[in-house]
């Protein structure tokens, strides 16, 4: 019994380690358009995308600002507004509203937070706040805490730690783009940020759970990598492309269905095993 037991377990060990040979890799990018489409990037590298569909949120419904994007393990987008509704969005673009977050000021910033299952929310005038708000009925889910950008505008945010995440904001003069740590826990602005004129204005930062590497993407469709040493962040330039102007950036690492193929079958091989050792 112990000899079967030992092999099950080298299967199952097998089988897992399989399946992450073939997550890795798997990361996926989608960004939503001036003109409110969704898009899918074939490419950070060179901002190649394919549109996918229409949603609500073009210049004319955001008042030319910034949307939310978020994506579930799952696969599940999420997506928050200038009057800080939450809606599931399909891969079409097809948007259904799930509720509103119940806090003041638009939605300029979402993510997906590991840690708690939520959606991470920061929002634009007059709050400024970081929030979690749930992804079932997009009502605030817990404490939130303020974030002075001295009068300027938040962009967008990205979960990076349980107690840090990349806000990305703009100066009070409107001139000046920057990238900073944010702390979850009280909302203060901490090491060293970096910034560009407004010709680069980040409008979209998210991590690649793949590789580890950070994004942004810009108004003019610029894309950036970003690296953090020591809380002091570097950016730097990769491409810029042509079609309409980025308002809001995810990435997710989601299993490809051949990874999943290969958990099933080493759960139902165990399953199986077990049963004829009964």
């Amino acid at each position: 019994m112990k000899n079967i037991t030992s092999r099950l377990v080298r299967v199952f060990t097998l089988t897992t380690t399989l399946a992450a040979s073939h997550r890795a890799g798997a990361a996926t990018a989608y960004g939503i358009d001036g003109n409110g489409n969704l898009r899918f990037i074939n490419n950070l590298a060179s901002m190649s995308s394919t549109i996918l569909g229409p949603t609500p949120f073009n210049y004319a419904a955001t008042n030319n600002g910034n949307v939310g994007l978020a994506i579930s393990p799952t696969g599940q987008l999420y997506a928050g507004d200038q009057m800080g509704n939450v809606y599931t969005v399909s891969m079409t673009g097809v948007s259904t509203l799930i509720g509103n977050t119940g806090v003041p000021g638009p939605i300029t910033g979402l993510d997906w937070d590991p840690q708690t299952n939520s959606l991470l929310v920061v929002t634009g005038s007059p709050t400024f706040q970081i929030y979690r708000a749930s992804p079932v009925n997009g009502l605030q889910t817990g404490p939130a805490v303020s974030v002075n950008v001295s009068g300027g505008r938040t962009e967008s945010i990205a979960w990076l730690n349980p107690t840090s995440a990349f806000l990305t904001y703009k100066d009070p003069g409107n001139t000046i783009s920057i990238v900073q740590l944010v702390s979850l826990a009280t909302g203060a602005l901490v090491g060293t940020p970096d910034s560009t004129s407004i010709l680069n204005e980040w409008t979209g930062v998210d991590v690649d759970p793949a590789s580890g590497t950070n994004y942004m993407i810009g108004w003019l469709d610029d894309s950036w990598t970003v690296t953090n040493s020591a809380g002091t962040l570097t950016a730097s330039h990769l491409a810029t492309n042509t079609h309409a102007d980025w308002t809001a950036f995810t990435m997710a690492s989601i299993p490809e269905p051949a990874s999943v193929s290969l958990i099933a079958g080493g759960l139902a091989f165990l399953t199986m095993r077990r049963r004829r050792c009964a």
